[in-house]
């Protein structure tokens, strides 16, 4: 007797675990099992609910590019003494994580989001980004004139940066509207 008539025995978590185990394998003949001996639970949710899902992921996926910049400044605050294209390759940082946040503020105001409640939430989990947010530090390393230096790209505009997450939220609406549609009523 084969274990795949026997899903519908295992707890929801360990359903999960085979099918997230099948999808890493792309075995397509388990996923089906395991898909179709699983209860089935219906979900109604408002119409903007993929809005309020893609602007979700955006924000974190923002918010995660954001911290990775300060993470790769406070590592090159630790070496620009002894190399001056560090200091450049900071500034350039701190140029693209300033456009960044101006973009996604944009963004936010388009939907009616308060962008500085939003990161006011997340920091507080994060109280050492929070300082180097405040502080004048990243003002500073946006001002040094880095053309004497070797050159790096542009930083990503605020406007193209706002272009990408407008993007990015269209994509996750069409794709979590999709997958709505799919699911069983």
């Amino acid at each position: 007797m084969s274990i795949k008539h026997l899903y519908w025995k295992l707890s929801t978590r360990e359903r999960l675990s085979v099918f997230l185990r099948a999808r890493g394998r792309n075995n397509l003949g388990e996923i089906e099992a395991v898909v179709s001996s699983s209860p089935s639970i219906t979900v109604s949710a408002p119409d903007f609910f993929p809005h309020v899902q893609a602007l979700q992921a955006m924000l974190f996926t923002h918010w995660l590019c954001q911290m990775d910049r300060l993470l790769m400044l406070l590592i090159l605050t630790n070496i620009w003494k002894k190399n001056p294209e560090a200091f450049a390759l900071a500034s350039e940082l701190v140029k693209t994580y300033l456009n960044a946040e101006i973009a996604c503020k944009a963004v936010c105001d388009e939907y009616g989001l308060d962008y500085d409640q939003f990161l006011s939430g997340i920091l507080s989990e994060f109280p050492a980004f929070a300082r180097v947010r405040s502080s004048d530090f990243l003002a500073l390393i946006a001002e040094f004139d880095s053309d004497n230096l070797s050159s790096f790209s542009e930083p990503v505009t605020p406007e193209a940066q706002i272009s990408e997450y407008r993007i990015v939220i269209q994509a996750l609406i069409q794709k979590m509207g999709t997958h709505l549609a799919k699911r069983p009523s």
